[in-house]
């Protein structure tokens, strides 16, 4: 901005000198001076007026800064725990009598919730909207922490391990996922990963001819492309597999296939089940139909679990995994 400024004060300091100059020599008569001197003036407001409307255009998303300042501190209501994660979780994650409600006010989303997911296992979390399902991925990604209770990792309170290290053992990809305006490469892997890592990722998650790695995907950019919403979301699910094979160890997937039908969502949980059969993987999902792979199944109503076990388990006790699985049938005509 001082630049910008130097420079529109010099060039009228250029021009009105050359003016007077003129003037004074007589090389110019005073009508032509009047006119020209209206013309730097008049171009002068212009330069001006551009600088305000781009000051102008500046200030909205530095106010939104300015105001997420309180609410991206680490302070707060998010503890900064000093353990390592490490090798996290080698045994199991465990919400323990977890209660939490969201700080705008409201009803409780869990309460006195508990569950145990064994490292290296995957679990599939099914409900309607409003179970719950959302809130507990948060919580294990430690957007937010319990009001009451606690998830343990290995037996350790989540809170007291370092949250940047706990993240980086957590990978997930939520409903509305980021999408960068930047080249295929970085879109799957913005802090950068080998490109054969970056390749298979993409295979794995169905996504391996979209575009070539340096391709940006906006369609504003020389070369760029667009893509469906379904193809973004085999981006994101790719930047998520990417992760894994780069040492996260925790999956967190929460409604990353809501754009693409049943038989193409349950080929990609099939997809994901195979590429982190080592990792602890949690599919969430409100298609009952499209989890059946996982090694369990929970099923959520008013922020409590109401169904745990496998698929054939559940298909067997008839309850309200098996009512929701199956596809009603059609009424004949008559």
């Amino acid at each position: 901005m001082l630049w910008s400024l130097l420079l529109v004060l010099s060039a009228n300091l250029i021009v009105f000198w050359a003016i007077a100059t003129d003037a004074a020599a007589g090389r110019i008569l005073v009508g032509h001076v009047v006119t020209f001197a209206s013309a730097a003036v008049s171009t002068s407001m212009i330069a001006f007026g551009g600088l305000s409307w781009a000051l102008d255009g500046a200030a909205a998303p530095a106010g939104a800064v300015i105001r997420l300042q309180d609410a991206m501190a680490p302070a707060g209501s998010i503890t900064r725990g000093e353990r390592a994660a490490t090798n996290l979780p080698s045994r199991e994650i465990r919400f323990r009598n977890v209660s939490f409600a969201y700080p705008a006010g409201g009803d409780r989303v869990l309460s006195g919730f508990d569950l145990t997911i064994p490292a290296g296992t995957s679990l599939a979390i099914v409900g309607q909207n409003g179970a719950g399902q959302t809130t507990l991925a948060k919580l294990l990604c430690r957007l937010y922490d319990p009001d009451e209770g606690a998830i343990e990792i290995d037996g350790v309170d989540l809170r007291e391990i370092d949250i940047d290290a706990w993240r980086e053992r957590v990978t997930a990809v939520f409903q509305d996922f980021t999408k960068f305006e930047l080249a295929l490469r970085d879109n799957v892997s913005p802090a950068g990963a080998p490109d054969d890592a970056i390749k298979q990722a993409l295979v794995q998650a169905g996504a391996a001819n979209l575009a070539s790695l340096h391709t940006i995907l906006a369609r504003g950019y020389q070369n760029g492309t667009d893509l469906s919403g379904g193809q973004w979301q085999r981006i994101a699910l790719a930047r998520a597999l990417c992760a894994v094979k780069l040492g996260a160890g925790v999956v967190m997937l929460d409604e990353p296939t809501a754009q693409l039908d049943v038989r193409g969502e349950s080929e990609i949980f099939d997809r994901i089940l195979t590429a982190t059969d080592h990792a602890t993987t949690i599919l969430i999902s409100h298609r009952f139909s499209t989890v059946r792979h996982a090694d369990r199944i929970c099923v959520l109503e008013h922020g409590r679990v109401i169904e745990l076990g496998t698929h054939d388990e559940l298909m067997a006790v008839g309850g309200r995994y098996r009512c929701g699985y199956q596809k009603p049938r059609k009424r004949r005509k008559g």
